[in-house]
């Protein structure tokens, strides 16, 4: 009986040690699958070749930009300048949000988001909207307060861009040489590496170019808030709206060219005089 329960023993303390090898085998397969997938998500994104833009028909102009603006501004992105007449939004510069911000859009990725928890990152928004067909008068649309008769299939194409500029804070370094120092890293009150006034050296923002990601982010975002907005081809022919207008045939014949006047006959050449004779008389 000692042996067989010695056995029994022995085989349930093999299943176990069986147990923690499989369980310790899959936490470390876990552990190495999260870790690739964390680096392939946060490999940086490729630099952009062209212009981050599309080609759309947009019947209300109007519209187009109010929902432009409420959308950035919806976002954290004030905008601080708006032309309507050129097309052009340039928001103002707005710190990117961090790991413990999720409901924030600005960084966008693993990469973007890693690289603005670590380091002061902001970006600046500046949206374009170009007309390639003639645009319609809006001042005057607005005057006579006519509802926008346009179409999605002929409404005036517009190319429709959005940059992103990313820059990163830069500050000289401080010395922090106590614990309590460590509390104001950031004020002007402690001495930097080089001494208590640095030389040539303020805080400024370093450029670290354009955000694909951000741009093309934006960019569906602004187009999906109109439902009417249709994106095109820029080869696509024009609409009727852009065309010419052309009015009924006129029932009038055009009217016929008048022969040119005869030119007045020429005077006639001088004939010469003969001699002239006196006749005396008496």
């Amino acid at each position: 009986m000692r042996g067989l329960d010695g056995l029994a023993n022995s085989r349930q303390r093999g299943g176990r040690i069986r147990g923690h090898r499989c369980a310790a085998i899959y936490r470390a397969s876990f552990v190495v699958c999260t870790a690739g997938l964390l680096l392939a998500g946060c490999a940086a994104p490729p630099q952009p070749t062209g212009p981050t833009e599309i080609v759309a028909r947009i019947p209300d102009y109007e519209r187009f930009m109010d929902e432009s603006v409420s959308f950035l501004r919806r976002y954290d992105f004030a905008p601080t300048f708006v032309d309507r007449e050129q097309g052009v939004i340039v928001t103002q510069p707005a710190t990117s949000a961090q790991w413990f911000e999720p409901w924030r859009i600005d960084a966008r990725g693993g990469y973007n988001l890693l690289e603005s928890s670590l380091h002061t990152t902001r970006r600046q928004v500046t949206v374009t909207v170009d007309p390639i067909d003639p645009r319609p008068a809006i001042l005057a649309a607005a005057a006579t307060a006519l509802p926008a008769v346009a179409g999605a299939a002929d409404a005036p194409r517009y190319r429709v861009g959005v940059k992103v500029d990313k820059s990163r804070y830069s500050a000289p370094e401080r010395q922090v040489t106590t614990a309590s120092g460590a509390l104001a890293i950031y004020s002007e009150r402690l001495p930097t590496t080089e001494g208590l006034v640095p030389r040539g050296y303020t805080v400024q923002w370093i450029p670290q170019g354009r955000d694909p990601v951000l741009e093309q982010f934006i960019l569906d975002e602004m187009l999906s808030a109109v439902p009417e907005v249709r994106r095109v081809s820029e080869k696509e022919a024009p609409g009727p709206s852009s065309a010419a207008p052309t009015g009924p045939p006129s029932t009038h014949s055009p009217p016929q060219s008048r022969p040119p006047a005869p030119s007045p006959p020429a005077p006639p050449a001088p004939q010469p005089m003969g001699e002239l004779k006196l006749i005396e008389t008496r």
